[in-house]
């Protein structure tokens, strides 16, 4: 009879959240790298404009042009506000799934743990069948021989 332990289905569920857990962690902390690089992306082309604009106020500029100027670093502001709020979220949401990660992690060992005590205490339990059966059959073969 091979061992079998009696919480393996709920282990295997228990692991297959915590897989579930860290595809989730590791999508979201991807997709908020992505947004923090589109988010220095931004500040960059705008830090561009801004010394664009500032090249063309040593000169003579007509002031359409620097309404465009101003308005494109307008623009990249708005875009800025929304990725840092969009980044924000993300990492939030990263944020709450590390404890709950933890968790299921803590929770698996746990499990691990009890399933190597309980093939440990039947690995020791067929070793005590098996020298009680051979303690048998020599007292057989001692008697049967004597």
């Amino acid at each position: 009879m091979a061992f079998e332990f009696r919480l393996e289905r709920v282990m295997k569920i228990v692991k297959s959240d915590k897989e579930r857990l860290e595809t989730d962690y590791q999508s979201l902390f991807e997709a908020l790298e992505g947004i923090a690089h589109q988010l220095m992306d931004l500040m960059e082309q705008k830090k561009a404009v801004q010394q664009e604009l500032q090249n063309h106020m040593t000169q003579a500029i007509m002031i359409d042009s620097m309404k465009i100027y101003l308005g494109d670093i307008d623009q990249y502001e708005k875009r800025i506000h929304l990725k840092t709020l969009e980044y924000t979220k993300l990492k939030s949401r990263l944020e709450k799934l590390k404890p709950i990660l933890r968790e299921k992690a803590i929770n698996l060992k746990k499990y691990e743990k009890m399933r190597d005590r309980a093939q440990k205490d039947y690995d020791a339990n067929m070793k005590k069948k098996e020298m009680k059966q051979m303690d048998e059959i020599a007292s057989l073969r001692v008697v049967n021989n004597g």
